[in-house]
C-alpha cells in the first residue's frame, strides 16, 4: 500500500511494478491465480484480477454470518480466504468467489486483528489488548501451539513455514522472530535510531513470509521493501537484499562532489558512497566508527585526480584515502565547524570558525593557517572549481581567487548561498533557498531561476552539496528532517 497517493501497488519478485490499484487496503491476499483481494474499511471484501482489474466485493456491515464489525486482515490458504472480524471476535472463512464458508473453530478470541496461514496450515492470529498484542499460534487441527502475550509498540507480524512468527515493531525500528513462546533473533536498531543501513529501518511496518522461509519487510520512511533469508543453520534472520527502493538511502549528505570519471561522490552516516554516472553504486569508502581509517561524522571533502579528503568533526581528524578506498594518512583536526573544503595542486583548504586552515597533500602533518587577500570578513563559504580557481563568500562578498596567493576579483553578495560550484563553462553557480544564480568568470550576473521555473523539484531546502557532471546536469543534495535525497536537474539558463 502506497499511503502517499492511496494505492494498491502490485510488483513481482525482480521489484518491477506490474498494475496498480486505485484503492487503500488494510489487507491484501493473493490466491494462487494471482487474483488479488483487499478488505476496506466498510466491512467489505474487494477481489481485483491479476491485471488490477476489478471483479466484485463480498461482506457488509453487521454481526451475521458473512458480515463484518470491524474487518481487518485477511489470508488465503487452501483455496479459502481467511478474514478477521475484530468487534466481533472471529476468523471467517470464505470461498473465492466471496461467499460465505464458515467460522473458523479457534475458541475464544479477544480483538484479533490479523491473522496469517504457512504453508503447512499454521495459524498466527494477533489478539489486540489495546496497550499490548498477543500472538497466538495454532496448529492445522485448530488447537493451540503456543502464545506470547504483552508484545508493545506492535506493528505487523507473519508466520514462516517453519512455524517462527516475525514481528515488526514500529516504534522501535526492528524485527524480532518469535518460536515456540521465545525470542529467538532481532533485526534493526531496538532503539530510537532511525537507520537506513541494510538491516536498519525507519518505520518499519508491514510484513511478509514465503514458503522457503524468506521474508520481505516494508522500511516505511526510507520508502524501500527488504528481503531476509532464514539462517542456514537457526531459526534467525540473514539480510538478503533490498527488492524495491534503494540499498544505499542516506541520512544526510554535506559534501558533493563528481570527478573526471563522471562518479558521484557524496558523504553520508559514517562513509563515503561513489556511485557511477546512472546511479549503480561503486564502492562505498570506509565505515563507520572510531577505528584508524574509519569515519563517524564527515562533513566536508574536496577530491582530486587521485585522493579524496575529508573533514571528520566526530573522530577530530582530516583524513586522506585513495579514490579506490585505500586509506592513506590522516591529521588531528579539533574543528566543530566547517564550512567547506578547496584545493589546489599542492594543498587541501579547511575553512572552520578559527580561520583558513591549509594541509599539505604530500604530508597532512605539514599545515598552517592562511589569510587570503581582500576578504572583508570570515569564510562562510568556500570550494574549488574545475579549472583550479577557488571561490569564498565571507559574509558580504563574493570572491574569486585565480590561486590562494593572487588577488581576488569579489562581488557584493551580503547573503550567503547554501553552495556554490563553477560549471563547465566557468561560471559559478551560487544555490539558495528556492533559487539559483548565475555568474560569469568576471562574476557578472547572467541568468536567475526561481524556484517556480525549476519543476517539481524547484522549492529545494537545506542544499548541502552541489557538483555537475560532464553532461553539465546539476547534482544537489537536499537534507530535512522529512527526507534526505540527490536530485539531479538540467539546469542549462
Amino acid at each position: 500500500e502506497d499511503k502517499a497517493v492511496q494505492e494498491i501497488r502490485i510488483f513481482d519478485l525482480s521489484g518491477t511494478e506490474q498494475c496498480v490499484i486505485d484503492n487503500s487496503g488494510k489487507g491484501v491476499a493473493f490466491d494462487d491465480d494471482g487474483n488479488i483481494y483487499f478488505t476496506v474499511f466498510q466491512n467489505e471484501i474487494m477481489k481485483y484480477d491479476s491485471s488490477c482489474n476489478y471483479i466484485g466485493k463480498g461482506g457488509g456491515a453487521g454481526s451475521g454470518d458473512g458480515q463484518f464489525l470491524g474487518i481487518e486482515q485477511i489470508s488465503f490458504y487452501n483455496d479459502k480466504l481467511y478474514i478477521v472480524d475484530k468487534s466481533n471476535n472471529r476468523v471467517q472463512v470464505f470461498k473465492k468467489d466471496l461467499t460465505f464458508d464458515s467460522i473458523l473453530a479457534l475458541g475464544t478470541l479477544s480483538d484479533p486483528i490479523m491473522i496469517d496461514i504457512n504453508s503447512s496450515g499454521q495459524i498466527l492470529v494477533v489478539e489486540d489488548h489495546l496497550s499490548s498484542k498477543t500472538i497466538n499460534v495454532f496448529g492445522s487441527d485448530l488447537s493451540k501451539d503456543w502464545s506470547v502475550s504483552g508484545i508493545t509498540i506492535f506493528s505487523h507480524a507473519a508466520i514462516r513455514s517453519d512455524g517462527a512468527v516475525v514481528v515488526t515493531f514500529a516504534g522501535r525500528n526492528c524485527i524480532k522472530v518469535y518460536k515456540d513462546g521465545s525470542a529467538v533473533d532481532t533485526e534493526g536498531t531496538c532503539g530510537a535510531y532511525d537507520g537506513v543501513l541494510e538491516n536498519e529501518f525507519d518505520i518499519v511496518s508491514g510484513v511478509t513470509a514465503f514458503n522457503d522461509g524468506s521474508i520481505f519487510v516494508s522500511d516505511e520512511n526510507n520508502s524501500r521493501i527488504k528481503k531476509f533469508n532464514k539462517e542456514s543453520s537457526g531459526d534467525g534472520l540473514v539480510y538478503a537484499e533490498t527488492l524495491y527502493g534503494s540499498d544505499y538511502l542516506f541520512t544526510r549528505s554535506e559534501s558533493l562532489w563528481i570527478d573526471s570519471n563522471d562518479h558521484l561522490y557524496f558523504t553520508d552516516y559514517g562513509m563515503i558512497r561513489v556511485l557511477d554516472d546512472v546511479g549503480n553504486e561503486v564502492r562505498k569508502i570506509s565505515s563507520l566508527g572510531t577505528g584508524e581509517n574509519q569515519l563517524n561524522d564527515p562533513k566536508m571533502m574536496t577530491i582530486d585526480e587521485t585522493s579524496v579528503y575529508v573533514a571528520d568533526v566526530n573522530n577530530n581528524y582530516l583524513y586522506s584515502f585513495k579514490k579506490d578506498g585505500t586509506f592513506q594518512s590522516k591529521v588531528l583536526f579539533y574543528e566543530n565547524s566547517v564550512f567547506g573544503m578547496a584545493d589546489d595542486s599542492s594543498y587541501v583548504y579547511v575553512a572552520t570558525g578559527n580561520g583558513l586552515l591549509r594541509y599539505s597533500k604530500s604530508d597532512l602533518n605539514t599545515n598552517d593557517t592562511v589569510t587570503l587577500q581582500g576578504l572583508s570578513g570570515s569564510i562562510k563559504k568556500i570550494t574549488s572549481g574545475k579549472s583550479g580557481v577557488i571561490f569564498v563568500h565571507d559574509g558580504s562578498n563574493i570572491c574569486r581567487f585565480a590561486d590562494a596567493d593572487s588577488a581576488p576579483n569579489c562581488i557584493s553578495a551580503s547573503v550567503s548561498p547554501n553552495v556554490m560550484v563553477e560549471d563547465n563553462d566557468g561560471n559559478l553557480l551560487a544555490v539558495y533557498n528556492y533559487s539559483v544564480v548565475k555568474y560569469d568568470s568576471d562574476l557578472n550576473q547572467i541568468g536567475m531561476l526561481l524556484g517556480s521555473e525549476m519543476g517539481e523539484y524547484g522549492f529545494i531546502e537545506y542544499v548541502k552539496g552541489i557538483a555537475v557532471d560532464s553532461k553539465g546536469y546539476v547534482y544537489i543534495s537536499e537534507s530535512t528532517t522529512a527526507r534526505s535525497r540527490i536530485i539531479v536537474i538540467d539546469l542549462h539558463f
